[in-house]
């Protein structure tokens, strides 16, 4: 099964992947349900090949790293983009978080320890990547991404498995950024929630 397959057989599943830098993919634990079992023995079947951005995926623009082109909240942090992950608040702190627009290449540096919501860039905040960063454990966790342009039908949109497809291709898109800007050792998770970041951290309220 190619990964391309896999993901749109399991796109409403939101199955939460890790990425390793040596580019094997894995299941990150998750309640067994009966369907944790079923995406494992898939998964199985495309170990070891690295997860590239998924193609022919409808409503998807072709995009690019611009990183730094627009305007951000970047005066306010101290930021090296060959090693973006590293940024750091004025007052020395690393981030934990910041949203990315993949379509505009917009990015919002979030100061410890405060929500993603409270940083407002020049799209709806739907339209944004969140990523969590865990500098102990050289991980960066990604949410689901479900952006307006896809809700085409208001607060009636479903998530579907087009939906589910997006998601996925802008997560990675967001990862080969942070790869391109000294994130290649890193470690990354796909579809991340909060029991996952409570229990690798013991820490509630991301």
């Amino acid at each position: 099964m190619d990964p391309n397959s896999f993901l749109q057989k399991w796109a409403l599943a939101r199955p939460p992947l890790v990425l390793e830098p040596s580019g094997s993919i894995s299941l990150a634990p998750m309640p067994n349900t009966g369907i944790q079992d079923r995406i494992q023995a898939d998964l199985d079947r495309v170990s070891g090949v690295l997860l590239p951005p998924p193609v022919g995926v409808p409503h998807v623009p072709v995009l690019t790293d611009r990183v730094g082109t627009l305007p951000t909240n970047a005066a306010r942090f101290t930021v090296d983009l060959s090693s973006l992950l590293s940024t750091r608040d004025h007052g020395g702190r690393l981030i934990e978080k910041f949203s990315w627009n993949p379509v505009s290449g917009e990015i919002l540096f979030i100061h410890p320890p405060m929500q993603h919501k409270t940083e407002v860039g020049s799209a709806p905040f739907d339209d944004h990547v969140r990523a969590i960063i865990l500098h102990d454990e050289q991980r960066v966790l990604f949410r689901p991404f479900w952006p307006l342009w896809v809700q085409t039908e208001g607060a009636y949109s479903v998530f579907d498995v087009a939906a589910g497809m997006v998601s996925v291709v802008a997560q990675c898109q967001t990862i080969d950024m942070l790869q391109r800007h000294g994130g290649r050792a890193w470690r990354y998770e796909l579809n991340t929630n909060n029991l996952r970041l409570e229990a690798l951290t013991g820490r509630r309220g991301w």
